[in-house]
C-alpha cells in the first residue's frame, strides 16, 4: 500500500512536469524530465516512508537508482517510439509508458532494490 502511495504521488509529479513542460517543449523533453524528477521524490518517499531505517540499516541508493535509471531509459524508448509513429499522441503514449515502467520497477524493486544491504 505504501509502495502504490509514493508510486502514485511520484507519478502525479511526473505528470505535472510533463503538462508543465510541454507548454514550451516537446513531449519527449517532458516525459523525460518528469520521470526523472519523479524518481528523485520516489526515492526519498520510499526510504523515507515505505522502507524506513531498519537497525540503522538504510534503502540501497546504488541499487534504486540503477532501477530508476532503467525505468527511466525504457521510459525515454517507449516514448521515442511511440511519439515517432503517434505524434498526435502523446498523453496516451505517457499512459502506455506509464503502465509498463511501473509494472517492470515494480518487480525488480520487490526483488533487488529494496533488499537491505
Amino acid at each position: 500500500m505504501a509502495y502504490g502511495g509514493s508510486g502514485l504521488v511520484a507519478t502525479s509529479l511526473h505528470y505535472a512536469v510533463f503538462c508543465l513542460v510541454l507548454m514550451w517543449s516537446d513531449a519527449f523533453n517532458a516525459s523525460v524530465l518528469g520521470a526523472f524528477l519523479g524518481s528523485l521524490l520516489s526515492y526519498w518517499l520510499n526510504a523515507n516512508y515505505t522502507f524506513p531505517s531498519k537497525d540503522g540499516r538504510r534503502l540501497s541508493k546504488c541499487r534504486f537508482f540503477i532501477v530508476a535509471l532503467l525505468n527511466n531509459v525504457i521510459n525515454a524508448v517507449i516514448m521515442l517510439v511511440g511519439l515517432g509513429n503517434f505524434p498526435d499522441f502523446p498523453f496516451s503514449i505517457q499512459l502506455f509508458s506509464t503502465f509498463f515502467v511501473f509494472l517492470f520497477g515494480f518487480f525488480v524493486n520487490l526483488c533487488w532494490s529494496y533488499s537491505y544491504e
